[in-house]
């Protein structure tokens, strides 16, 4: 613990923390992610977390969760999802944080650390530059699976909230309001239905799935739901599933993060009427923002320009999911930037050096996770 007048610097590697998840909790649009029992979750892929809080008068005003990366001939490196962690904290307390994980990447020997900025901070850019950190470099892991997302604000009412979608959503839902589709909740049990959806709908879009494993899902609903933290939600004709989504109900916004649909019963307008009824759920909730988690930012662009959009970015994997997501109204968020600390400048030239070379070879980045997994069994 490092000590200054009222304020300290205190390290936790616990595998779960209350104190800290309750802390963040308590911060507006703060990501799951940065809890412990999301870290806890990613132990399965051989993840290491490690947290960082400050504390004036005892209470947490200020931290970062990192997760440590090992990789075979590679060695160590420091990430940081969706952070730091502000809520109180004055400018000279969060230079203090971040001087204090350039630190502790020094001494865990990282290669460099890598922060994902959260899109609810994007005042910190100019302090973590001065800090020493720089735009992460382009094509050098890791690299942020989520740019840009869609942020609907739950403290309007529902009328207002519908009046903001695009003329066409609205239909859609209202005439999928009319069929006999049942929406409910779902169960520990219903996870291999959103599965089998989730893979349904990878395999009709050419993509892969952001969990490709179901032990995963098992793993998170077991952490997150005795908090009450995770939803599923089902609609479902004559007791058959057409679409199912799970979402992360961490603090104040209701994350819609995983997705599926059998591409049956097109006419019941399935998807539009379950993401209206858990907009719905969520409002009724408590929650004061809805997020719809992923777009394609290129796709994003080219549809807020209000310019025609190319064949070339229509052909983008993610740009039907995109252009759906934003008929729903509510506002583009695009998330600040990651940002890496190199303790090493010659080190910082050979990995962007292998980054546009070695690191994007198909066979090398197998290489790696097979010897990678077989370490983690191992172990």
């Amino acid at each position: 613990m490092t000590e200054s007048s009222d304020v300290c610097l205190d390290y936790c590697n616990a595998p779960l923390s209350p104190e800290w998840d309750n802390f963040i909790a308590s911060i507006s649009s703060i990501c799951h992610e940065q809890s412990s029992v999301w870290a806890e979750a990613q132990k399965m892929a051989g993840w290491e977390p490690q947290r960082i809080y400050l504390r004036r008068n005892g209470t947490i005003v200020c931290g970062v969760q990192i997760i440590i990366l090992s990789f075979p001939f590679l060695g160590k490196f420091g990430y940081v999802q969706q952070g730091p962690c502000v809520n109180g904290a004055n400018p000279s307390e969060i230079d203090m944080l971040l001087n204090e994980m350039k630190l502790f990447a020094r001494r865990r020997k990282f290669q460099y650390l890598t922060v994902d900025l959260a899109y609810n901070l994007p005042e910190l850019v100019e302090t973590i530059e001065k800090s020493g950190f720089e735009l992460h470099p382009d094509r050098l892991p890791p690299e942020a699976t989520i740019t840009s997302t869609l942020l609907i604000d739950l403290s309007q009412d529902l009328d207002t909230i519908m009046t903001k979608f695009k003329s066409g959503r609205r239909k859609s839902i209202r005439a999928g309001l009319k069929h006999n589709l049942e929406i409910r909740t779902g169960t520990r049990d219903d996870i291999p239905m959103l599965f089998d959806l989730i893979m349904q709908t990878c395999e009709r879009r050419n993509t892969k799935p952001l969990y490709p494993n179901v032990n995963f899902i098992f793993r998170l609903w077991d952490l997150f739901a005795p908090n009450n933290w995770i939803v599923l939600h089902i609609a479902e004709t004559e007791g058959k599933p057409v679409c199912a989504s799970l979402s992360f109900t961490f603090g104040d916004t209701f994350r819609n993060s995983i997705w599926g649909w059998s591409g049956d019963y097109v006419h019941l307008n399935a998807s539009d009427v379950i993401d209206w009824k858990t907009i719905c759920w969520a409002k009724e909730n408590g929650f004061r923002y809805y997020d719809f988690v992923h777009l394609d930012t290129v796709s994003a662009k080219a549809l807020l320009s209000g310019d025609d959009v190319s064949d070339e970015i229509k052909a983008r994997a993610h740009y039907g999911s995109t252009f759906y997501k934003m008929r729903f109204g509510g506002d583009v968020m695009f998330y600040p930037g990651s940002y890496s600390y190199f303790p090493s400048k010659l080190k910082k030239s050979l990995f962007i050096f292998m980054a546009h070379t070695v690191l994007n070879n198909t066979l090398i980045k197998k290489a790696i996770q097979f010897v990678r997994k077989r370490a983690n069994r191992e172990n």
